[in-house]
């Protein structure tokens, strides 16, 4: 799966966040991701990055406008909002 990272320069605006993804990628409103804080990855014999074992999430963002073509405007819709560190990825 793709991975992102959600970021926010509002000041203690803990609704919203940005995302950097977009029409480029195909993103459009109304698509939700999970924020993932714990996951580790599997990497192949090669010793490349092969896939993710995601061990907890705590929210979801949703986009609701997408600002350009790698760039897109969330809001929290449920749980924590993300952390520094947290990955976020993509809901099914």
């Amino acid at each position: 799966p793709s991975l992102y990272r959600a970021f926010n320069n509002i000041e203690n605006n803990k609704k919203n966040f940005y995302i950097s993804i977009g029409t480029e990628s195909g993103f459009t409103e109304n698509m939700k991701f999970k924020i993932v804080r714990e996951s580790e990855t599997v990497f192949s014999p090669q010793n490349l990055p092969a896939g993710l074992i995601i061990k907890s999430t705590v929210g979801e963002l949703e986009i609701i406008k997408v600002l350009s073509n790698n760039l897109s405007l969330c809001k929290l819709v449920s749980g924590e909002p993300p952390g520094i560190s947290d990955l976020v990825i993509m809901t099914k």
